[in-house]
């Protein structure tokens, strides 16, 4: 449990301070917006093409053809529909994009060579568009401009396909449009994005500075009462083990407060550890390494200290142990560290972990993705095996 202090003489945990003003915003959430943004602007140009061929159907000179078009475009926009609302952004990816422009360039060619010139609307005039839009919100800006301008080249290449062929006014106007609709979409979620990351980045700072400024006060607050407590007990007891043990609490709180260089030797940082645990228990603690062990990661090191410690206070408090070895060594998954007493032992199979072994020594080890084996007989002492990478 994480406190922060509160009024004075009071102390909250930091699991109830308020969240930042400012969340984290999702950019998977984002890219979902833009998506069904897509997927409506799919169908409004499906149904509006659908419009255009039941008015303009007296103008359609290949009726059959213009209407596997529109189907293929309908496959298109209903698959892509299913697809998002079965996993969500999977219809916004490269292969849907391609498909797009595909299907969109047929009904730019189709739009002339299945009508007969004189229709007031195009078949193809708004679904094509869909292809750019895509594109620029998968590839960005200029895939996005890439796209249209491709469009607009299918446009004019109606004419090779039996088509009475478009002008170079027509086809340019329309290479802009699609290419301005592709740019400006990718560029337009280019920026939505970079805002979302910046605004994710704020919250985080936001939320550090509010557990550095708790953590300021939970400082503040033990040290005018508990630190200042300890030292009075250092003055004035007449017991040399309770003032050694209030001494060795104090600099493990200011230690944890605020803060000392990380570690940078895992076996200088045991015998420490055995130092400490001998001169507050009385246990006779050897720290045995027969080779060198090379470089140790600093995270490494404090779960390693920590769950000695523990195991060290566990032989003591409930093994009655008089002596314990630590033995360690690197092999070839990492770091090995074994702590060895003269207990009493007991039956791990029948004994259900406790606080200590569940807390400090398992879960440390977990988080660093090490393991834990437990050895123990009644009357044989206990022996803790640690692995770490």
């Amino acid at each position: 449990m994480t406190v922060a202090a509160g009024p004075p003489g009071s102390i909250r945990r930091l699991d109830d301070v308020p969240p930042p003003l400012v969340d984290p915003t999702d950019l998977a959430g984002l890219d979902q917006g833009l998506e069904v943004g897509v997927i409506l602007f799919r169908w409004t140009a499906w149904i509006w093409m659908v419009v255009v061929a039941v008015v303009e159907r007296d103008h359609l000179s290949h009726p059959l053809p213009a209407a596997l078009l529109i189907g293929a475009a309908f496959a298109v926009t209903a698959s892509a529909s299913v697809m998002r609302a079965v996993v969500p952004g999977s219809s916004i990816r490269p292969a849907t994009v391609f498909v797009e422009l595909a299907v969109g360039a047929g009904l730019l060619v189709g739009s002339a060579v299945f009508q007969d010139g004189d229709q007031s609307q195009s078949l193809g005039s708004a679904w094509p568009l869909v292809g750019p839009l895509t594109a620029g919100l998968v590839f960005g800006p200029r895939i996005g401009i890439a796209s249209g301008l491709a469009l607009g080249v299918a446009r004019g290449a109606s004419g090779f396909f039996g088509g009475p062929g478009v002008s170079a006014v027509a086809v340019v106007s329309s290479a802009v449009l699609y290419g301005l609709a592709g740019g400006v979409c990718g560029w337009v979620a280019a920026r939505l994005r970079r805002s979302a990351a910046n605004a994710a980045l704020l919250a985080d700072m936001e939320a550090s500075l509010a557990v550095a400024r708790e953590r300021e006060d939970v400082a503040r607050t033990l040290h005018d009462g508990v630190l200042q407590t300890l030292a009075v007990v250092q003055r004035r007891s007449t017991d040399p083990e309770l003032a050694t043990l209030a001494r060795r609490q104090e600099l493990d709180l200011r230690t944890y407060l605020f803060g000392v260089e990380p570690a940078v030797d895992l076996l200088a940082s045991l015998r420490d550890v055995a130092a400490r645990h001998e001169q507050s228990l009385g246990t006779r603690v050897t720290v045995v390494c027969p080779d060198e062990l090379g470089h140790v990661g600093s995270e490494l090191i404090d779960a390693m200290r920590g769950a000695v410690t523990e195991a060290l206070t566990n032989a003591a408090k409930h093994g009655r142990a008089t002596n314990v070895t630590v033995f360690v060594e690197r092999d070839d998954d990492g770091i090995f560290v074994s702590v060895k007493d003269d207990g009493v032992g007991f039956d791990p199979e029948s004994t259900d972990d406790g606080v200590g072994l569940a807390r400090s020594i398992r879960a440390r080890m977990r988080e660093i993705g090490g393991r834990v084996e437990v050895d123990s007989r009644p009357g044989s002492g206990a022996e803790v095996r640690l692995w770490g990478r």
